[in-house]
């Protein structure tokens, strides 16, 4: 596994909170997401996306390596979440999830690292479960890039990630790959976004 730890404390010390979802975040609630679900978040980051779940009325557990961003939204008190600083690579004791949910976590990963989450899987989630995927696109690789260029950073290739996760006995119920999904300042990536389902 890559560990840009420390790339990370130091960006989450400057940038402690968002209190905005993800656009990700905001779509999977609108069309999969249901009260008193479980979800387990791989790379919570500064929590954003999983506060913003567990006030929707599901039960949150989000994982992140950056244990000082961790220990800051632990003491936020909110009701509904467990945060652990912990490597989301590294799924072992945790399960009967109805979700997981990856938003740009898998491109921050080597690829012998996406691998081990991947194959990890089934045994995180409920039968029925869903695995919700966002994440940079190899056509994103070659677009002109001002932020977050210091740090490591993989590119997604959708049928090839499709073919793994399918392999690992999952039904693919949405998958695509575009622009305007993901907007930052002047930047418009290309995404992938992955929808699977435990059989």
């Amino acid at each position: 596994m890559i560990n840009d730890t420390n790339y990370w404390e130091a960006f989450y010390a400057q940038y402690p909170e968002n209190k905005m979802p993800s656009s990700f975040a905001e779509y999977v609630n609108s069309v999969y997401l249901k009260k008193n679900k479980t979800l387990l978040e791989l790379g919570c980051g500064n929590g954003r996306d999983a506060i913003y779940f567990a006030n929707l009325g599901l039960k949150v557990t989000a994982i992140d390596l950056a244990a000082t961003e961790i220990d800051y939204l632990n003491n936020l008190n909110i009701k509904d979440i467990t945060f652990k600083a912990t490597d989301f690579t590294k799924l072992h004791g945790y399960n009967n999830f109805d979700f997981v949910y990856s938003r740009f976590t898998l491109h921050s990963i080597n690829e012998d690292s996406e691998n081990a989450v991947i194959s990890q899987l089934s045994d995180v989630l409920k039968p029925g479960g869903l695995f919700l995927l966002e994440a940079r696109s190899i056509k994103d690789e070659g677009l002109e890039k001002k932020f977050g260029v210091d740090h490591y950073r993989r590119y997604i290739d959708l049928e090839k990630i499709i073919k793994k996760i399918e392999a690992k006995g999952f039904k693919i119920i949405e998958s695509l790959e575009a622009q305007d999904l993901a907007k930052y300042k002047e930047e418009n990536p290309y995404i992938v976004r992955v929808i699977a389902k435990a059989l």
